[in-house]
């Protein structure tokens, strides 16, 4: 198991000092080589969770578990080491820096967590020539297009070797036929051995995965295995 969410709550102030309840008492289990989808419409709570798991919004309540440890008993800077050496991250504007290139953009968060310089840029570079961005090294995210920014920020989560990938809502700029050459990608990486937890509020894209978890109001609606039947469907 690489992540255990324990009765996860998260309340946010509102106008007034009203609180809004966006997770109410979640738990779930992340085990290695998983490929979880998260479903749920617009303000369901999913990223909400997304970002709690990946220890960067501390919950209201709960613990989450990484390892066998609490990862927001730790002081902000042990949380912000654990987050970077085990935690990648993909999100649906990609969130490059817009100065550096591609093979920059990839090796930043290796340079980050302690690599020397030719080693983060020899893993950048592998990692973009996997998902066939070889020719692309030496382009800022302006000159890419959007499927090729996207690859990018995969490739940028990954340059860690982190046990799990987490997305937030990875097509949600994209057409029907870049929403697939995505999927397939994460695919590809999860037969691969990445654990790979996404949320997204396409309800097309819940068989994506081998496990589809549905957020309804804050709280797990329903949760179910994903067979290969379902995936041919």
């Amino acid at each position: 198991m690489i992540l255990q969410l324990n009765d996860i709550r998260k309340e946010f102030k509102g106008r007034s000092n009203h609180s809004v309840l966006a997770v109410d008492d979640v738990s779930m289990q992340v085990e290695a080589g998983e490929f979880i989808v998260v479903n749920g419409a617009s303000g369901s709570g999913k990223s909400t969770l997304l970002f709690t798991m990946g220890a960067m919004l501390p919950p209201t309540s709960g613990q989450v578990v990484c390892d066998g440890t609490d990862l927001y008993a730790l002081s902000p800077s042990r949380r912000s080491k654990m987050r970077n050496l085990r935690i990648g991250f993909v999100f649906q504007t990609f969130n490059l820096i817009s100065y550096l290139n591609s093979l920059e953009n990839v090796a930043f968060p290796a340079l980050l967590a302690g690599s020397s310089k030719k080693a983060a840029m020899q893993r950048a570079e592998d990692l973009l020539n996997r998902l066939g961005l070889g020719e692309r090294l030496s382009h800022l995210p302006v000159e890419l297009s959007v499927g090729e920014r996207q690859r990018v920020a995969i490739c940028r989560g990954l340059v860690n070797a982190p046990d799990i990938l987490l997305a937030d809502e990875p097509t949600g700029n994209m057409d029907p036929e870049l929403t697939q050459e995505t999927m397939e990608l994460f695919r590809g990486i999860n037969r691969q051995g990445q654990t790979i937890v996404m949320v997204t509020h396409n309800p097309e894209l819940s068989e994506t995965g081998n496990r589809h978890v549905l957020m309804e109001k804050g709280s797990i609606r329903a949760e179910r295995i994903v067979s290969a039947e379902d995936k041919a469907l």
